[in-house]
């Protein structure tokens, strides 16, 4: 999904509709990583940026692509 279709996505819903991700905190190996629904902030996301990225070879699926990760590790 990219972000155009995302924003016509969410226009289905009322303006005042709470945002919440999962945000996965990992414990010990033997307990597996635990996971916590928390109200959407911009600390919740990462955006990357491969466009114009020498090391990127255009063979590869990031080859000039863009990316927002919402939910990421804290």
């Amino acid at each position: 999904m990219n972000r155009k279709e995302m924003q016509e996505w969410l226009d289905q819903f009322p303006e005042d509709t709470q945002i919440d991700v999962v945000v996965v905190e990992e414990g010990p190996a033997w307990a597996g990583d635990t996971n916590e629904v928390v109200k959407f902030t911009p600390e919740h996301s990462d955006f990357v940026d491969f466009a114009g990225n020498q090391f990127v070879k255009p063979d590869a699926p990031h080859f000039n692509k863009k990316f927002l990760c919402l939910g990421t590790p804290r």
